[in-house]
Formats: C-alpha cells, sequence, structure tokens
C-alpha cells in the first residue's frame, strides 16, 4: 500500500493516506491542496548554516521526517533524516561540525498545490525519493511524504 501523508507533528502523521478508508472515492484525483487542507500548512525549516545536529533536534521536537531549507527568506533545498543518516553519519562527520546546506538535497524536486495526488506519488516513485516538497508562489506550502 502506498502512504501519502502530510508530515506536521505525531499526532497529524497518522495521515491522510494511512488509513486505507481514506483512499476510497477520488483522493488519487484529488489536488495536494485538498490533502494540505486535511493536513494543515505548517512547514518547519531551518537555515543552511545551522548544524546538522540542530537539523535532527529540530525533526525529532517537531515529529517529522524532513525539514525545509531557507536562505534569504528563499526556499534553497530539502534536508531529511536520511540525509542526515547518509551524510553525517555514514561518511563519519561531525552532526556539530556539518552545516545543514552541506547535507540538505539541492535543487529539490517539488509539485504545486493544484498536482493531483496522483501526479505526486508519481513524482516520488520515478524520482526514488520519499518527501516532496509543495511549493506556491516559491514559498513552502507543505510537505507530503510516500512511505509503506
Amino acid at each position: 500500500m502506498v502512504d501519502l501523508a502530510w508530515r506536521v507533528s505525531p499526532k497529524t502523521a497518522s495521515g491522510c493516506l494511512r488509513n486505507p478508508s481514506l483512499l476510497a472515492g477520488n483522493m488519487l484525483s484529488d489536488t495536494i491542496a485538498t490533502l494540505l487542507n486535511v493536513k494543515g500548512d505548517q512547514v518547519y525549516s531551518i537555515s543552511p548554516e545551522e548544524n546538522a545536529l540542530d537539523e535532527v533536534a529540530l525533526m525529532a521536537r517537531k515529529g517529522v521526517a524532513a525539514v525545509g531549507v531557507i536562505s534569504n527568506a528563499q526556499p534553497a533545498g530539502i534536508v531529511s533524516a536520511k540525509d542526515f543518516g547518509q551524510r553525517v553519519v555514514l561518511e563519519g562527520r561531525s552532526s556539530e561540525g556539518t552545516k545543514v546546506g552541506d547535507i540538505m538535497t539541492s535543487p529539490v524536486i517539488t509539485v504545486s498545490p493544484t498536482t493531483t495526488v496522483s501526479e505526486a506519488m508519481a513524482v516520488m516513485t520515478h524520482n526514488r525519493i520519499r518527501h516532496l516538497p509543495v511549493m506556491d508562489k516559491d514559498e513552502f506550502a507543505g510537505i507530503v511524504a510516500m512511505g509503506t
């Protein structure tokens, strides 16, 4: 089963599509905006100048697996727990001495609020990514995630 959930907090991480009954009807043809309206539009972000330890601490506090990276009031990338694990832990880097900008994914693949859930799932599958930022007029509007 595919799971597409808006990650805001552990309470809402139960997610819109984690519940199989929500797959009924036209959910796959609904827009990402519809999904965000159900789950909320809170986006957690961090500066590329912050250290990786701050990033993983933020994700732990907020109960999310990815955060947006903002530089000069503009989206600069996305950083996930997987990025931290691969680019800090497995490479033996210091989490306090490694900047978020050194481990973030950039440029980032995004969708718009008008993208359908089905199209977003196809983008994630095709690009082998789990977290997909939603951009609305050059601003983060949310992050959707796919899992099993």
